[in-house]
């Protein structure tokens, strides 16, 4: 036995446990051996005896499956001590101990030797039955198998003559060999129990590391769900809320949000909470970073954790704990989301509606959450640097031929929709190429940046100017009621183009050629419309440059100076 007094009270009650699991099969087995020898010796048994017998035997049996059944209903540890439960199964032991005994003594009086014989085989099958029933507890078991074969054994001494010594030898047999089947019996169970109870720690643990194992490959298999949203190009919101409910599903209670910052790098927008309230997070949104900035804001403010086990008392949320705690929120742990660079970026957030810190595998789970916003982030950023490749000039900045031609397109459906007019100006600046060949490429891109700064100050929100290649520029003027306007926009491109560009205390003097073409004045096609707005741009040129030209169908042109302009 164990030295551990919790280990042997779990022992103890498993054995209880065992002797009423068996206790039916037993009274089964019981009624099984009284109707072979109602059946056996019927015509020996006296009615009266039989009558007696058949209502003790059924008065015992139905009081011990009731027994039964109140065990089943009511029997805790902590409600009623073993010793009670003992005591009752023991009273019903003795009871069919001392039915079975009277009974089988009585039999020995009725019928012949065979019926003798019968008698002696149904004890020795009740034996047999009750070393296996009964072997838990061998107390109980002792004392009804004494009571059961100690009135047929003096029966059987009193009558030596004939067969009765043998069928005596065999009783012995019978209760002996009973008896050795139960110790057997009674060791196996209490070690196969003791060893239950002694080894729980371990199997408990080993109960945890398999669920661990579990949530880390449901982790695993979450991870590599987000990783196939970054690789087939989901939107970078669907991706964060599939990150968000990985983590809740993770970490029991939490309701989880990312921020990012703006910009400007001053302040945080919401950009993904499923579970939050839609109020609260409109409250949170665009709250500025600083040392004690709530969780969020100060994490990404010292770019570390930053985990409050109670808003209501930390001093981070004295400005906010009122519309948290409004919301339900008791507790909030952030951990900041890092660029490639180690750079803070935004925060991952979990709240609890309860006063609690993260546990170690829960703090690693947050920091593994916030690596993969990191990556959804960084993979945003890498498109709109994609993007900006794409449809932007690297060196100027302005639109390239491809996002020209797109927003020309536009223009186009727009101008047809609503019946009005745009201007395309193509620009060719003026002695460029002299200065790129005299000064070198490095003061030739200088040169254009500076023009295609200019160009854009001469601009509305609305309009589009862009770099075609090398010293070509186009203008996109959308909506022109006066046919004049595009002429005096021209004009204005020249004058500012024309001012003298200074580069290191160096003065450098460039002009412009602009041919101006209207649409659907002079073409209803844009592919068309950038032909004759080139080539009245080279008549331009021919005309000595620092002049623009509007293209006409007619085969007319209208020109204007710098000077005019």
């Amino acid at each position: 036995m164990s030295d551990n007094p919790t280990t042997q009270s779990y022992v103890d009650a498993d054995l209880v446990r065992h002797l009423y699991r068996h206790l039916p099969i037993s009274q089964v087995a019981s009624t099984a051996a009284f109707f072979a020898i109602l059946v056996g010796m019927w015509q020996s048994i006296p009615g009266q005896f039989l009558g007696l017998w058949g209502f003790l035997h059924f008065l015992v049996t139905v009081a011990r499956l009731m027994l039964y059944v109140v065990f089943n209903r009511r029997f805790t540890l902590s409600v009623e001590p073993l010793a009670v439960w003992q005591g009752r199964f023991q009273i019903g032991v003795l009871a069919a101990g001392l039915v079975w005994g009277w009974a089988c003594f009585r039999l020995m009086h009725f019928g012949d030797m065979s019926d003798h014989m019968l008698v002696l085989f149904a004890l020795g099958g009740i034996l047999v039955g009750a070393s296996q029933s009964q072997a838990s507890w061998m107390k109980c078991y002792l004392s009804f198998t004494m009571l059961l074969t100690l009135p047929t054994a003096v029966w059987l001494a009193l009558h030596p003559e004939g067969v009765y010594p043998f069928m005596a030898l065999l009783l012995g047999f019978f209760l002996l060999a009973s008896w050795q089947m139960a110790r057997i019996f009674n060791r196996a169970l209490v070690d196969s129990f003791r060893l239950r109870y002694e080894n729980l720690d371990l199997i408990n643990s080993l109960g945890v590391e398999i669920r661990t194992r579990e949530l880390s490959e449901k982790m695993l298999q979450s991870h590599n769900h987000i990783l196939e949203m970054l690789a087939t190009q989901n939107s970078p919101l669907a991706v964060m809320n599939s990150i968000n409910q990985m983590l809740e599903e993770r970490i029991l209670g939490a309701l989880s949000s990312i921020m990012i910052l703006d910009s400007n790098r001053k302040k945080l927008l919401a950009t993904a909470a499923p579970s939050l309230p839609e109020t609260y997070m409109q409250a949170v949104n665009g709250v500025a970073i600083g040392p004690e900035t709530c969780s969020c804001g100060s994490a990404v403010y010292h770019n570390q954790p930053v985990f409050v086990e109670d808003i209501a008392g930390h001093p981070n949320w004295q400005g906010f704990k009122d519309i948290a705690l409004a919301h339900g929120l008791r507790a909030c742990h952030a951990m900041p989301i890092r660029d490639v660079n180690g750079i803070a970026v935004g925060s991952f957030s979990v709240y609890f509606r309860e006063v609690r810190a993260l546990t170690r595998d829960e703090e690693s789970c947050l920091q593994s959450a916030a690596h993969l916003a990191g990556v959804a982030i960084e993979r945003v950023k890498v498109e709109e640097r994609l993007h900006h490749l794409a449809h932007y000039d690297a060196l100027t900045g302005l639109p390239n031929r491809t996002l020209f031609m797109d927003r020309l397109h536009q223009a186009e459906a727009w101008a047809k929709r609503t019946k009005h007019k745009f201007a395309l100006l193509y620009v060719d600046l003026d002695k460029f190429k002299e200065i790129n060949d005299q000064h070198g490429h490095g003061i030739g891109d200088l040169v254009l940046q500076e023009a295609a700064k200019r160009l854009r100050s001469c601009m509305r929100d609305v309009d589009t100017a862009a770099r075609m290649g090398g010293d070509e520029f186009t203008v996109l003027i959308a909506e022109i009621h006066d046919s004049r306007a595009p002429m005096l926009v021209a004009g204005k491109l020249i004058s500012t183009l024309s001012a003298p560009i200074v580069i290191n205390d160096v003065e450098y003097r460039v002009g412009a050629s602009i041919g101006v073409g209207i649409f659907p004045t002079d073409s209803h096609d844009c592919e068309k419309l950038i032909g004759l707005a080139d080539a009245a741009m080279y008549r331009a040129k021919q005309a000595g440059g620092n002049v623009c030209i509007l293209y006409s169908a007619s085969g007319g042109r209208q020109k204007r100076s710098q000077s005019a302009a």
